[in-house]
């Protein structure tokens, strides 16, 4: 992930912080000393851990993300996430009487995003919008401290309509979207991440309607061997076979043990990571791809899984 953007909105995240705790100059000014130093002390917070959003955790394990479960997530897809709630500006923090005139219990309930630092967890939830501004209030709370504050979610391609343009609830919509999000989002659902394969040596396509082939690219040979006065095409079946392992699956599902499966074909990488294409699962036809010991049934485009289907005369010029 590119660091500016989570420092971005860790500063936004700490800066916000300080913010109300400087505000509340009715409170012992020695303990809101002491916790503005902790919120901006790296020593006291620690390094990021993890995040939750949607009832989804996500951690750093080893310098890489990954979901709860262990599965790799995507880096460009929590950038993106990073980008956009660092558009959250902070407009004001809510006074003591005003909290207290607010029932906001229950509308903090369902958007709640929470950051795991090694000493500490802050908490951030979405209430209710403003009714003559863009505004919405926001509950931020740490292991200590709750407040409340009035936030705003900029939106730079939004075009207003002058009747609306202080009103409009565009923005904060687009907001709430973030506590919608799905595991999918956050999987990387590229082969490459799942399989976490460093160097491919041995290459086996099988059960295709063209021929089986046996590849060793150490060795540079192909069984069934290449035809005389013809050479092995090791760049061509290196470049389609990186292209598959990287394309991002378009869908990922359950795997279901019971469901009947239409094999098209099966490859074999270093003898021991086996994909499978389906042309069928659950009713639906398509191309669905499985991996042995991976709990879940990846959905593909067809053309970015025909290195299957490569005939046999291609691997050799």
């Amino acid at each position: 992930m590119k660091k500016n953007l989570l420092l971005l909105f860790l500063c936004i995240l700490l800066a916000t912080f300080t913010y109300f705790f400087q505000e509340k100059k009715d409170q012992e000014k020695r303990k809101e000393k002491e916790l503005n130093e902790k919120l901006l002390s790296e020593k006291d917070l620690g390094e990021l851990q993890g995040f939750e959003v949607s009832k989804i955790k996500l951690f750093k394990r080893n310098g890489s993300w990954r979901l709860e479960d262990g599965h790799p997530a995507s880096t460009e897809n929590i950038e993106t996430f990073f980008e956009f709630l660092s558009r959250v500006k902070v407009l004001r923090r809510l006074k003591d009487d005003e909290v207290k005139e607010k029932d906001f219990k229950k509308q903090f309930e369902s958007t709640r995003l929470s950051f795991f630092f090694n000493k500490e967890t802050l908490h951030f939830s979405v209430g209710e919008k403003l009714r003559f501004s863009r505004g919405f209030y926001m509950e931020v709370s740490s292991n200590e401290e709750k407040e409340y504050l009035i936030a705003q979610y900029i939106k730079p391609d939004l075009v207003y309509n002058k009747e609306d343009a202080e009103t409009t609830d565009i923005p904060y919509k687009e907001f709430l979207n973030l506590f919608s999000l799905n595991k999918d989002f956050f999987r990387d659902l590229r082969l490459e991440a799942i399989l976490e394969i460093e160097n491919i040596d041995q290459l086996d396509l099988k059960k295709r309607v063209s021929r089986d082939v046996s590849l060793s690219f150490s060795k540079e040979t192909l069984n069934p061997s290449v035809p005389e006065g013809k050479s092995l095409n090791l760049e061509f079946i290196k470049g389609e076979l990186l292209s598959l392992l990287s394309y991002k699956a378009k869908a990922s599902y359950d795997l279901a043990e019971d469901q009947a499966l239409e094999l098209k074909a099966q490859m074999l990488i270093n003898s021991n990571k086996q994909i499978s294409l389906f042309g069928r699962y659950k009713e639906r036809t398509g191309y669905f791809v499985r991996i042995k010991d991976y709990s879940r049934i990846l959905e593909y485009n067809a053309h970015e899984v025909k290195f299957f289907f490569t005939p046999f005369q291609e691997f050799f010029h």
